[in-house]
């Protein structure tokens, strides 16, 4: 004898199966949007985190090179304060400018001759960064403000000029 349910059971297993297939598709979708989402924060969070830590670094690095007595200083230029990095090679001396540029959203360095005519302009972009500034508060402290897109500012304070002597 043949139950009468036989075909209504295999149409209910088989919707069984597709309503299945439908909710394993959409849990699925739905992790990869998750991860994707969480991967883009992630990006986003490490380019920040590069544009600032890199200029900061960079200009760092650049006045430990340079460090000697009365060979950081800043120099006032088309109205924005400008990094000046002074150094003697052989019997010339040469300034770095380093400086950020408003306009390209870029800080860059022009390395020249001290009385060279050679302007902003002529300046080597370095890497794009949200916009710092240079202050001297004292003598031998160079302070470096960097206005971050987070709402938060980061500083780098850095003892300079001392040629390498000892501190008192």
């Amino acid at each position: 004898m043949r139950s009468s349910n036989g075909s209504g059971g295999s149409h209910v297993s088989l919707l069984f199966v597709i309503l299945l297939f439908f909710m394993l598709a959409l849990c699925t979708l739905f992790t990869i949007l998750t991860g994707a989402r969480g991967y883009e924060n992630m990006q986003n969070r490490s380019e920040t985190l590069y544009k600032e830590q890199t200029a900061l670094a960079y200009i760092s690095n650049k006045v430990r090179q340079n460090d000697s007595a009365g060979g950081v200083f800043i120099q006032h230029i088309d109205g924005e304060n400008v990094l000046v990095l002074e150094q003697l090679y052989g019997t010339t001396m040469y300034h770095s400018y380093v400086f950020y540029d408003r306009k390209t959203g870029t800080l860059r360095e022009l390395f020249c001759e001290k009385e060279s005519e050679l302007g902003p302009s002529n300046a080597d972009e370095i890497l794009e960064c949200d916009p710092l500034s240079f202050s001297m508060p004292e003598k031998n402290l160079l302070c470096v403000k960097l206005e971050s897109t987070n709402p938060k500012r980061l500083y780098l304070n850095l003892r300079c000029g001392s040629g390498g002597e000892e501190l008192e």
